[in-house]
């Protein structure tokens, strides 16, 4: 019975972890269609990544390595496309890195505050292995990221524990009492 309910819940992370790159995807692609700036799509993925995975944690909070799981979903479905940079196989372990700094900041404070830390960290990761990963491609792209740098960091960090103090606070708590995710997490 265990390893069905372990099973169902990993799967649930791994849905988690589709839905979240579809709506980046989604919304990132909006803003850079508007901006026609391909890394503000940092500052709207922050908030929606973080809104998603904070809600999850705070619903399966008894599980462990759920923003990892959700995050190496996301790396898959983004190693061909221009989230967390350039298409590429190097994607999946800066995800990897990204949900396990998330999942082991929760794990240490396991409140808000522990989702705060996760969705600083994340962001700031995250950020500096794109920039890490476009320097060793030798792409132009490291130098431009480089100069807007201190307003993306600034900006996706914000959204970032927004999106965690919303689906932690707001989201997270209102869901946790609905009978049918009360059946799913038991």
């Amino acid at each position: 019975m265990e390893k069905s309910i372990n099973q169902k819940i990993y799967a649930l992370a791994g849905v988690m972890g589709g839905i979240s790159f579809a709506g980046a995807y989604l919304f990132g692609s909006g803003l850079t269609i508007a901006t026609g700036i391909p890394i503000m799509s940092a500052t709207v993925n922050g908030f929606w990544v973080g809104l998603m995975i904070s809600t999850t944690l705070l619903l399966l909070k008894k599980y462990r390595f759920i923003a990892t799981s959700m995050m190496l979903i996301y790396g898959i479905a983004a190693t061909f496309t221009v989230l967390l940079g350039p298409p590429g196989w190097y994607k999946i372990p800066i995800a990897i890195i990204m949900g396990l700094m998330w999942d082991f900041s929760y794990k240490l404070i396991p409140n808000l505050i522990g989702q705060i830390v996760g969705s600083i960290l994340f962001m700031v990761v995250a950020i500096f292995l794109i920039v890490f990963a476009l320097k060793l491609q030798e792409s132009p792209a490291a130098d431009k990221l480089m100069s807007a740098l201190p307003y993306l960091l600034a900006v996706s960090v914000s959204t970032a524990v927004i999106g965690a103090i919303v689906g932690h606070t707001v989201i997270g708590k209102r869901i946790s009492k609905l009978p049918i995710v009360q059946r799913i997490i038991g």
